[in-house]
């Protein structure tokens, strides 16, 4: 009867090195100092929906928690936001999948920490718009044919523009609507005169336009 082949050994892992132990030690600290994550407890139904549920003891304590997440004292408000996370990761069928996707998603609306209604929903939809972005690129690196691949990276590139845009209209809600204007390159001549910002010789003969 022929022997079956030896299992490979597995060498034991070395230990990490000073630097290695220098910066894990500085990530705990930075760790420790962030926020707890608010998160739910995902339980699927026999209808196909999904069940939140808080996942800790202290219902009132995750109430007040998923209200500060989106920036909002209305519970209506906080579950239609909920809603429309959950109709991001909708199409993922796996429930362990989907708890960890929704979870991240929250995770992300946490980051972005919305202050007012209006930041919540603009938070919703640039995790809605990321969403899309990488499910065009994913489904991008799989395509067989130029024109799929070319329809998808148009998709990608225009969700990507779309947050971008998010990002800039977060910002400008955030400064109040103000409009900051950098100087780059100031030119003082003779006589006092200054010119700001880039000047190209124009068609007059020693002159600029």
């Amino acid at each position: 009867m022929p022997k079956s082949p030896k299992p490979a050994e597995t060498k034991p892992l070395r230990e990490p090195d000073a630097r290695e132990k220098a910066a894990m030690d500085r990530a705990l600290e930075r760790y420790k100092a962030r926020p707890a994550p608010f998160e739910y407890a995902v339980h699927p139904q026999a209808d196909g929906m999904q069940k939140l549920a808080r996942p800790h003891s202290d219902d009132a304590g995750h109430l007040l928690h998923a209200l500060d997440a989106f920036g909002t004292a209305s519970n209506d408000f906080k579950d239609n936001a909920l809603v429309q996370l959950g109709a991001v990761v909708q199409d993922v069928t796996d429930k362990e999948a989907f708890a960890q996707q929704f979870n991240a998603s929250l995770a992300a609306i946490s980051g972005i920490a919305p202050q007012n209604e209006v930041e919540a929903m603009l938070a919703v939809q640039m995790v809605a718009t990321h969403d899309l972005a990488m499910k065009a690129m994913r489904k991008m690196s799989h395509a067989s044919d130029v024109d799929r691949m070319d329809k998808l990276g148009n998709i990608a590139t225009k969700m990507m523009r779309t947050y971008t845009t998010q990002i800039e209209a977060l910002a400008k809600l955030r400064r109040g609507g103000e409009q900051t204007v950098r100087v780059e390159h100031v030119h003082v001549y003779q006589g006092g005169q200054a010119i700001v910002g880039n000047v190209q010789r124009g068609g007059a003969p020693g002159g600029y336009d």
